[in-house]
């Protein structure tokens, strides 16, 4: 007799995935509470030219955070793959069948058989209709593909964790003064490192340059993306692929 489909399993996977989440805001809070990058300034008031500089700053807890985000959007992506097992028959011998994610048609298209063949016509469409490789050129740039490729890049390597040291940097002045600050890309998260130079032009003497450095935590490469908003917005995606998925259950 076969059972009913359920998405029971799809939801344990979903609030797995919060679980992990939480514990990633507690852990990141209590790493940015202990004001773990100070910085301060060093003055050469005559040439307009302030370095602003790290003071022994505290690694971030990179392995533990990459560790956790993995598990996150594992069970993010294993919550997507449930509903399609379920729609699919529940067969525990079923290997096969997941929910496919792909940025290019042709891709989608070799797969399709394989991964959703089971699947009645109308999820089977809808899983066609919510593929990122209708964004085109901003296919890696939807919240769908972001959870298929963050897992698939932790089944091979730690996630990179970062700080970027270019992002929160802010400058306060004793008075009126034309500014240009110039932040450095390649600048180490290192006791006495320079990651900004702050220029006055013309030079004042006597003003007093202050600094701010409130640091976020990051994932991935190239351009930051900061950790606890993006998780957020993925598990609002899985969120909304399991509502339009309800009606079938």
């Amino acid at each position: 007799m076969t059972r009913k489909p359920s998405l029971e399993g799809s939801r344990a996977k979903r609030d797995r995935a919060e679980h992990h989440l939480t514990a990633i805001e507690q852990r990141v809070g209590e790493f940015l509470g202990s004001d773990p990058y100070p910085v301060t300034v060093d003055a050469y008031p005559d040439e307009g030219r302030y370095l602003v500089k790290f003071v022994n700053p505290k690694p971030v807890p990179a392995q533990e955070l990459a560790l956790l985000i993995g598990d996150c959007v594992h069970n993010m992506r294993s919550a997507l793959d449930y509903l399609v097992w379920e729609l699919s028959g529940a067969d525990p011998s079923d290997r096969r069948s997941m929910f496919p994610i792909f940025d290019k048609r042709a891709k989608f298209r070799d797969n399709e058989a394989r991964r959703i063949g089971r699947l009645p016509a109308n999820a089977r469409a809808l899983v066609e209709a919510l593929q990122p490789y209708h964004a085109g050129p901003l296919a890696r740039s939807t919240p769908l593909w972001a959870i298929e490729d963050l897992d698939a890049a932790d089944k091979h390597r730690l996630l990179a964790v970062t700080v970027p040291a270019t992002q929160g940097l802010t400058a306060h002045f004793s008075r009126s003064v034309n500014t240009t600050i110039t932040t450095d890309p390649a600048a180490g998260l290192e006791h006495d490192a320079v990651m900004a130079v702050v220029t006055i032009s013309p030079p004042v003497p006597d003003v007093e340059v202050k600094a701010h450095f409130a640091p976020e935590v990051s994932i991935g490469e190239g351009m930051p993306t900061f950790v606890l908003p993006h998780l957020r917005r993925l598990l609002g995606e899985v969120d909304t692929i399991t509502e339009r998925f309800a009606g079938f259950f």
